[in-house]
C-alpha cells in the first residue's frame, strides 16, 4: 500500500469508528440509559466479543474505537 491508500484505510477506520460509537450511543438513549465512556467501552467489547464468537474476527475499527476510548495514544488518528 502507498502512503495515500494507508492514509484513506486510517480515516475510514476512524470514521467507521464514530459510526459504530455513535449508533451506541443512540441505542443506549433509546433504552433510556445513561451515556459514558465506561458503559460505550462496556458495549463496545460486548459487541467486538459477540463479532469474534461469530465470526471469528473482528471489524479493526471497533478495537479502533475501544482504544481511542479507553485513552491509548494512537499517533495515526486523522486530523479532523
Amino acid at each position: 500500500m502507498t502512503g495515500a491508500e494507508d492514509q484513506e484505510l486510517m480515516k475510514s477506520t476512524y470514521w467507521e469508528a464514530c459510526r459504530i460509537t455513535g449508533m451506541i450511543c443512540m441505542s443506549l438513549a433509546d433504552r433510556g440509559k445513561e451515556t459514558n465512556r465506561e458503559q460505550l467501552i462496556q458495549e463496545l467489547v460486548t459487541l467486538a466479543e459477540a463479532c469474534i464468537d461469530k465470526n471469528a474476527d473482528c471489524n479493526p475499527s471497533l478495537i479502533f474505537a475501544i482504544e481511542q476510548l479507553r485513552g491509548y495514544p494512537d499517533e495515526t488518528c486523522p486530523d479532523s
